[in-house]
């Protein structure tokens, strides 16, 4: 299938006055959306309907693997969503931090800038620094799209509690770790998974060197998209609203 094809694919609309959250997933190409698996193109969400009839080579040019999607697809459903939704209190995970926010500069290629600051974040939890942002606000044309940092996911789980990691298994390759962890939260009794894959080099002003943190990087991505999966939507788009909000107080 060639791209032209994938361009006629509208992406589905986004209601930026509900602050609708688009969520990046594994390797930053997965996207759950109620309750389907999509592959997030350069221009379009790509539908399960239209990506299961791809030959894995075409899935592999976004740097993912069919047995990923599948995974994904097989934990995680609308019942992830709505099951004991009731269970959880949004009065509970709000935050009283104000300036907490991150733009987003690319407008047409946001992704790529959002992992590279979800793996800032990350080592500078590794290194015991205070993580405070928790919400990207990612401009576009017509409209404002907002999603979680992974400071941002991590929070919510915390307040939320009940939440635990049940086990994480780690395997590599010759260029690349990939990770799964299995996070269970036991008030609504739900269990999912998340994955993802990490490279064990970086590119540097002085080329390509490995990458010190490339395990921990792909350990902490894997239970943050298992974290993702596990807050309901209606959690994450009213604390996205408080945070926004929040900012809003603060400059006036």
């Amino acid at each position: 299938m060639d791209e032209k094809k994938i361009d006629e694919y509208k992406q589905p609309e986004v209601n930026a006055e509900q602050n609708a959250v688009i969520e990046t997933k594994p390797v930053d190409r997965i996207i759950v959306k109620d309750g389907k698996v999509y592959i997030q193109g350069d221009k379009r969400l790509i539908p399960p309907e239209m990506w299961k009839k791809w030959s894995d080579g075409y899935i592999e040019r976004f740097g993912i693997t069919r047995s990923m999607l599948e995974d994904i697809e097989k934990h995680y459903s609308d019942k992830t969503n709505t099951t004991h939704e009731q269970n959880t209190d949004v009065k509970q995970v709000t935050c009283e931090h104000s300036n907490n926010i991150i733009k987003i500069s690319d407008e047409k290629h946001p992704f790529g800038e959002m992992a590279k600051i979800d793996e800032e974040q990350i080592v500078a939890e590794i290194e015991g620094r205070i993580l405070d942002k928790y919400v990207y606000e990612i401009p576009r044309k017509d409209k404002v799209e907002f999603c979680l940092t992974y400071a941002g996911i991590k929070t919510i789980i915390q307040k939320m509690g009940g939440v635990s990691i049940v086990d994480v298994i780690v395997n590599e390759t010759e260029n690349t770790y990939r990770a799964k962890a299995i996070v269970v939260d036991k008030k609504r009794d739900i269990q999912v998974i998340g994955i993802a894959e990490q490279s064990k080099y970086m590119i540097t002003k002085n080329g390509r060197e490995e990458d010190p943190f490339a395990l921990q990087k792909c350990v902490s991505k894997a239970i943050r998209n298992a974290y993702r999966l596990i807050i309901p939507e209606y959690v994450a788009t009213e604390l996205i609203k408080e945070w926004v909000k929040q900012r809003t107080s603060n400059q006036n």
